[in-house]
């Protein structure tokens, strides 16, 4: 299984940077991210940055390794299963699914509180 460390170097990829763009980005130290991308784990404060920042990675695939890297994948395959013919199905449904991940990023922001609060 893939450690963090070695999810957010997946993740600088994906997104066609590098560690220290993507460090500014969320407003991070250069120094402080590059020990993180070289596989040891990033604190708490970090992670809801990276989530902050790009709402369409799944924090569930960040934290956990579960599901999809990228939360479009789910819009994607909505849409392929779907005739555009009538959009307003599609659209109900993704604000659904918005409506979920929102919570669940709540739920996990959340819990690193009271984990920082813990260290």
């Amino acid at each position: 299984m893939q450690t963090i460390g070695e999810r957010l170097q997946i993740l600088v990829k994906q997104l066609n940077t590098t560690a220290a763009r993507l460090a500014l980005d969320v407003g991070v130290s250069k120094s402080s991210f590059s020990k993180n991308k070289v596989g040891s784990s990033p604190n708490s404060e970090t992670i809801a940055k990276i989530i902050d920042k790009y709402r369409n990675i799944n924090p569930m695939w960040l934290l956990l390794g579960e599901g999809d890297m990228m939360i479009i994948k789910e819009y994607n395959a909505i849409v392929s299963n779907h005739l555009i013919e009538d959009p307003e199905p599609v659209i109900i449904e993704l604000q659904k699914k918005y409506i979920a991940v929102l919570e669940e990023n709540k739920k996990l922001n959340e819990e690193i509180m009271k984990l920082k609060k813990e260290i």
